[in-house]
C-alpha cells in the first residue's frame, strides 16, 4: 500500500512537473528551409493558419512582432481565420497591425465556409488589404509565384479541381499552393514546387519522437499529415500546427507561426 501511494505521488508530481510545458499555449515560430533550383533568388514566407479569432496580445501584437522579426516577403493566411462574421476581429487586427507593409493572401477554409457568411468574410478581408485567390496565381516581386484555392467545402468537386489546375505552373516558374487541406495531397501531387496546409491542428495532442498527432479533422486518428514538412512527388508540403487557442487542449502541441525561407541550391 505504501508503496502504491508513493508511486502515485511521484507520478503526480511528475505531471505537475511537466504539464507548464506540456500544455503551453504560447506562440512560437517554427522555420523550414525549401531549397530548389527553379528559385533565382531567396524569399521569406509567413504562414498564418487556423487562427480561429485567437488573440496574441492587444491588436495581436505578439503575432505581428513575431511576423515582423521574420523580415517575410509576403504573409500567408491558409484558412480558418475566424469561426463566424462576429469574429473577425482577431484577423483584421493582425492586418490591421501589419499595417500594409506586406502582400497579404488568403484562401478559405472550412469554418469561414460553414459560418455561412463566406462572402462577407472575404469582403472584409480584400477591404483590409488581403488578395483572396479563389485558383488564381499572383506573382512576387522576387519572382515566387503563390496560387490558392477555396476550401474544398466552399465548392462543388469539379469545382475545386478546376480551381486547382488553373493553379498549376505552366511556366517553369516557382509555385507555392494555399489549399488549407492537407489531407488531399494525392490532387498535389504534380505542378506545384510547395504546398502550405493547416486544417489539422498538429493532431491536438503528440508525444515528441514518438506520436506526431493523435486526431485531425479529415484524417480521423493517429493522421498523417497533422504538421511539419512532407516530401511530395516534385515537390513538398508544409503543414502549420496552427494558432488556435480553443476548448480542446493541446499537449506538446504549441500554437506556431510558420516562417519559410526560399532559397536557390547555388546559396545553400
Amino acid at each position: 500500500m505504501k508503496r502504491r501511494i508513493k508511486w502515485t505521488l511521484l507520478l503526480l508530481a511528475l505531471l505537475l512537473a511537466v504539464a507548464p510545458f506540456a500544455l503551453s499555449q504560447r506562440l512560437r515560430t517554427v522555420e523550414y528551409r525549401v531549397c530548389s533550383d527553379r528559385l533565382s533568388d531567396e524569399a521569406t514566407l509567413a504562414v498564418v493558419s487556423d487562427l480561429h479569432n485567437a488573440a496574441y496580445g492587444p491588436g495581436q501584437s505578439a503575432l505581428v512582432a513575431a511576423i515582423r522579426a521574420a523580415e517575410p516577403d509576403a504573409v500567408l493566411l491558409t484558412g480558418d481565420m475566424a469561426d463566424s462574421l462576429e469574429e473577425m476581429d482577431g484577423v483584421l487586427a493582425l492586418l490591421e497591425g501589419l499595417g500594409g507593409e506586406y502582400p497579404v493572401f488568403y484562401v478559405s477554409g472550412n469554418h469561414e465556409y460553414s459560418s455561412g457568411a463566406l462572402s462577407e468574410i472575404k469582403a472584409m478581408l480584400r477591404e483590409a488589404g488581403a488578395r483572396v485567390l479563389e485558383g488564381e496565381r499572383a506573382l512576387l516581386p522576387g519572382g515566387v509565384c503563390i496560387a490558392g484555392v477555396d476550401d474544398p467545402a466552399c465548392l462543388t468537386r469539379e469545382e475545386w479541381r478546376a480551381q486547382l489546375n488553373a493553379c498549376r505552373a505552366e511556366d517553369g516558374g516557382f509555385t507555392v499552393l494555399l489549399s488549407h487541406r492537407p489531407e488531399r495531397v494525392e490532387f498535389y501531387q504534380s505542378g506545384f514546387d510547395l504546398v502550405l496546409s493547416g486544417h489539422a491542428h498538429g493532431g491536438q495532442m503528440r508525444i515528441p519522437g514518438l506520436l506526431n498527432g493523435l486526431w485531425a479533422p479529415n484524417q480521423g486518428w493517429f493522421p498523417k499529415y497533422a504538421g511539419g514538412l512532407y516530401a511530395l512527388d516534385g515537390g513538398e508540403m508544409i503543414v502549420s500546427r496552427g494558432l488556435a487557442r480553443g476548448a480542446l487542449p493541446r499537449l506538446f502541441n504549441r500554437p506556431e507561426l510558420v516562417i519559410v525561407r526560399l532559397s536557390p541550391d547555388a546559396q545553400v
